[in-house]
């Protein structure tokens, strides 16, 4: 972090220092920064419908057959969703092998639907 220090000559001006490029707690991030401003305006979005529907109805959420602005945000989050895992698991330092990843998704799968179905 940039240290600031006060000059105590008369002109009163600050003296911000450049911080040390080495040093191992400034290590550059791994985000996308494009993600977090999309996810941003995502969220500005949404609260900006939650807010003001009522009084601009172009805002609000269509009848069955439109498309008003509201309707954006769910796939909008989804679309977020979906590039946040693939880019986790893409940075993931453990990859296992495809076929094993497909084996256990496969299993889950019939796991869990089973256990879904035997509530019912």
């Amino acid at each position: 972090m940039a240290e600031i220090k006060a000059d105590t000559s008369h002109h009163q001006s600050l003296i911000v220092s450049e911080p040390d490029v080495s040093d191992p707690k400034l290590s550059k991030s791994k985000r996308l920064a494009s993600l977090d401003i999309f996810r941003g305006l995502t969220v500005s979005l949404m609260i900006l419908v939650d807010n003001t529907s009522g009084e601009w109805p172009v805002i609000g959420h269509a009848p069955w057959n439109g498309c008003n602005l509201a309707d954006f945000v769910m796939p909008f989050f989804l679309f977020i969703v979906g590039m946040s895992i693939a880019l986790s698991l893409k940075l993931s330092p453990i990859k296992p092998p495809k076929q094993q990843a497909a084996q256990t998704t496969i299993s889950h799968y019939c796991f869990f639907s089973s256990a879904a179905g035997s509530k019912s």
